[in-house]
């Protein structure tokens, strides 16, 4: 979608995603159903998968049609309105304007699903579409009850089968619900990216790859959709398809600083930390307040020990959104680092505040208290904190091991220190020393 606001991150890549409000197997569930009220007034009305039934004859024998979607706006009542009562009579005002509109011209019209309508126009293109959809909403406008979204779709439309158009249609609703009701909009690849949004919103990656890959079929240059498409490869692991999608959409718009943010990820997951590195620099030139950029850049300063540089990357990071705990959490590592247990303190504190559940913040929180050395308490408190939270967390366990060992407290660190070894945690040392230290003081 391009709007920044839209725009978050996904398994480490930024991702502009816009998830339909309309859903469809509602739709579709309710396609056999036609009002009885609905029914008398229009005896010959189809509804649902007969509608569509009827359409695709109508066409078959040609080359060019288009189809249109209406959908009622508010069709559900305010709290307090008599709900069957309202929503017949928005039905009613609409079907009527279809009817009026589509009565000339003899186009075919139905249900085809709650609340939503759908015209037929043989051999309409994208003119008639608009032309009628407007006099549609015009009409409904008129009659005072309420308004409608309107959606256009045309066969032919890249490799789509007629059936597929009035998939299409709907498509177009989702897309038109981002505009705000009483809203004319035809279906494009913004239609389409949409559709692959909620796809993979829905862990279809494949299915969102396949809708990504059709909407470059309307539109080669959709920034957006080669920067999703490149997402979607990226988290399939599959990193020289997403490098190739990442650089088609910085090509088509340099200033949009997604794709570049998004090769410097897959660069630090293909193990290219310099590469990387140099990527959000780059990336930086272009939007430097970015905060999952400013995070990124600081850690992988952080992890080549240039404390100075990470330092003011994740102050950065931090100020830009205060929310996060991963600014203040990896703002905590930096200062532990630089020898500053007391700073640390304050920033793990902050990634507390933002996500009381972060168990390794608890931990780290735990750990710089110990290393101040003025309340000991405290630090067991956060490190059995952190421990309720992730059992299974071997870092924790080994943390809350280390700070009982301090206390004296040696049959209960060995506990922690097995539990961190079994978890994977290279403590095994830890562990025998241990078990030494307590054979040779029980002696």
């Amino acid at each position: 979608m391009g709007n920044r606001k839209n725009r978050h991150l996904t398994e480490a890549f930024l991702f502009s995603e816009a998830v339909p409000q309309l859903d469809h197997e509602e739709v579709k569930e309710a396609r056999e159903v036609l009002p009885p009220e609905l029914a008398e007034l229009f005896p010959d009305l189809k509804a649902g998968q007969a509608f569509i039934d009827a359409c695709l004859a109508q066409v078959k024998p040609l080359h060019a049609f288009g189809a249109v979607s209406v959908k009622v706006d508010a069709l559900d009542p305010p709290e307090g309105e008599d709900a069957q009562e309202s929503q017949l009579e928005k039905l009613k005002s609409t079907a009527q304007a279809i009817e009026t509109a589509c009565a000339e011209k003899g186009f075919l019209w139905g249900l085809l699903g709650r609340g939503v309508f759908a015209l037929c126009l043989p051999e309409g293109g994208d003119g008639d579409c608009r032309e009628i959809g407007l006099a549609v909403q015009d009409a409904v406008r008129d009659h005072g009850l309420t308004t409608v979204t309107v959606g256009a779709a045309v066969f032919p439309t890249a490799d789509f089968k007629k059936a597929e158009i009035f998939d299409n249609i709907l498509k177009a609703l989702d897309h038109a619900a981002f505009f705000g009701p009483d809203v004319f909009t035809p279906f494009d690849s913004v239609s389409l990216n949409i559709s692959g949004d909620k796809l993979y919103h829905d862990n279809d990656v494949q299915g969102a790859i396949r809708e990504y890959e059709r909407a470059l079929l309307v539109d080669s240059g959709a920034v957006n959709v080669h920067n999703s498409l490149g997402v979607c490869f990226a988290v399939l692991g599959d990193y020289p398809k997403a490098l190739d999608r990442f650089d088609m959409a910085s090509q088509l718009d340099p200033s949009e600083i997604m794709p570049v943010y998004n090769t410097g990820v897959s660069h630090l997951m293909m193990g290219n930390r310099d590469k990387a590195l140099d990527l959000f620099l780059q990336a930086g030139e272009i939007e430097p307040d970015l905060f999952e950029l400013l995070l990124e850049t600081g850690k992988i300063y952080l992890s080549k020990g240039r404390t100075d540089k990470a330092l003011d990357c994740l102050n950065k990071a931090v100020a830009s959104n205060q929310d996060a705990w991963t600014g203040h959490k990896y703002l905590g590592d930096c200062y532990m680092e630089m020898g500053n247990p007391s700073e640390a303190a304050k920033a793990y504190a902050n990634a507390v505040k933002c996500n009381p559940e972060e168990a390794e913040s608890l931990s780290s929180l735990a750990v710089a208290y110990d290393q101040i050395g003025e309340n000991p308490e405290i630090a067991l408190s956060f490190a059995t904190q952190s421990i309720e939270i992730a059992p299974e967390n071997a870092l924790c366990q080994y943390r809350m091991a280390s700070i009982l060992e301090k206390r004296g407290e040696l049959h209960k660190a060995v506990r922690h220190y097995e539990k961190a070894l079994a978890q994977g945690y290279p403590c095994r040392e830890s562990v025998i020393d241990l078990k030494d230290k307590i054979k040779r003081e029980s002696a």
